[in-house]
């Protein structure tokens, strides 16, 4: 039966500027620029950085300005993700050449933006404090942090910190350099008696195995929740999520989605999963192993984690990239009939923001998941298909996680 919670947030929903509808062929993700503005580096332009002021500047009561040099252009505008801009907003020129912009009040978050000049976009030369992201070649983004009083779960705090350890080998099933991150919880003992639990956070379409640490911030979330007690300690492993190589197809071509689902579940079953259990503490209890994954890799982790429900108990997927799946959730997802899967999933949570393109898609999901009487949790959270929905989604999905020994 499905459990219906309605996750409550103070930020504006929005409509995600240059998203794929979801009726296309498969859902775009973590792509949040327009698509009527190329993005260029900003050498590119002859964009230079004047010696004598700040960008971006955060003002106590939540305004953020944002400044760029340029005296010899025209006509700059900005682009912030999650304010709700359908067109660029002007920015305003001074007598020296600097170009001004400053928000309104913002809901303490993280933000990210480009300027757009001469019809291209372009990163912030002067964001040195909080370095530039990267979402995928060429989509460079630049960040700023509103924070919040007290410190939201994505914060840096005095928490005690996890460690993060990058990981890079050649896969034997693709034939090519694969990576991956491992966060270990505070105090991690790699002889300890007793296995720690792992969650497999997994990625979108454009992003990378780097993502949910640089935009999701997914390594303070748990140090902040395992700090306070809301988070069981618990390893968390974030692979690069593709199967094949040809990324761009995974737009257009239902075979190249069918190719990289078989592939990507194989390379995390047999090639991931042994490595970190070589390497790490990890429990081999379905009930103590979890996988997630936002758009694409919400869509990988519905499909791997329904298929083997023996070996992921937990199961999430934030704004799940459903059109890359067959239409036929029957055939999508053919282990739902099995006798086994209601007896092995524990949480099955299914999560998207009121304002993505992908809701109504969800919504199909929930309606087949309640009619094959398939337990779950729908989560809805406003905003669009961006990160401050996930982050919300990925601090509450690590809450209701783990929470019986292993034993």
């Amino acid at each position: 039966m499905m459990q219906r919670t309605i996750g409550r947030t103070r930020r504006q929903a929005m409509v995600l500027i240059g998203f794929l509808l979801a009726s296309a062929p498969a859902a775009a993700i973590a792509q949040t620029t327009h698509p009527n503005f190329p993005l260029i580096a900003p050498e590119d332009d002859g964009i230079g950085n004047a010696p004598d002021f700040q960008s971006p500047t955060v003002a106590p009561d939540g305004r953020v300005t944002l400044r760029l040099w340029a005296p010899a252009v025209n006509q700059a505008f900005i682009l912030i993700d999650g304010l709700g801009f359908l067109l660029p907003e002007p920015m305003q020129k001074t007598s020296d050449g600097l170009w001004i912009y400053t928000t309104p009040k913002l809901a303490p978050d993280i933000y990210s933006y480009n300027f757009v000049v001469g019809g291209a976009q372009i990163a912030d030369p002067a964001n040195t404090p909080d370095p530039t992201i990267i979402y995928g070649p060429p989509n460079l983004q630049s960040q700023f942090v509103v924070p919040g009083h007290p410190p939201r779960v994505w914060e840096e705090t005095n928490a005690p910190h996890g460690a993060v350890a990058h990981y890079v080998y050649h896969s034997q099933i693709l034939g090519a350099p694969e990576d991956y991150y491992v966060y270990t919880p505070p105090g991690y003992a790699p002889t300890r008696a007793t296995p720690y639990p792992v969650l497999y956070l997994l990625h979108g379409l454009g992003d990378s195995a780097a993502g949910w640490l640089s935009s999701g911030r997914a390594n303070l979330i748990l140090d902040n929740l395992i700090a306070t007690g809301q988070a069981t300690p618990m390893i968390m492993v974030m692979p690069r999520s593709y199967g094949i190589a040809n990324i761009a197809a995974l737009n257009t071509d239902p075979s190249a989605q069918a190719l990289q689902l078989r592939n990507f579940a194989s390379l995390l079953l047999n090639e991931i999963d042994h490595r970190v259990a070589r390497d790490y503490r990890i429990s081999h209890n379905p009930n103590q192993r979890a996988l997630a994954g936002l758009s694409m890799g919400g869509a990988e982790a519905l499909s791997i984690g329904i298929a083997h429900s023996d070996i992921y108990a937990n199961v999430a997927s934030f704004s799940a990239g459903l059109p890359m799946l067959d239409p036929d959730f029957a055939k999508a997802f053919p282990a739902a009939d099995h006798p086994q899967l209601t007896r092995n999933l524990k949480l099955l949570w299914v999560s998207c923001g009121t304002d993505d393109p992908l809701i109504d898609p969800t919504h199909q999901l929930e309606q087949w998941l309640g009619h094959k009487n398939i337990r779950f949790s729908a989560v809805e959270t406003p905003g669009g298909h961006e990160w401050p929905v996930w982050r919300r989604n990925l601090a509450q999905f690590v809450q209701l996680l783990f929470k019986r020994p292993s034993g």
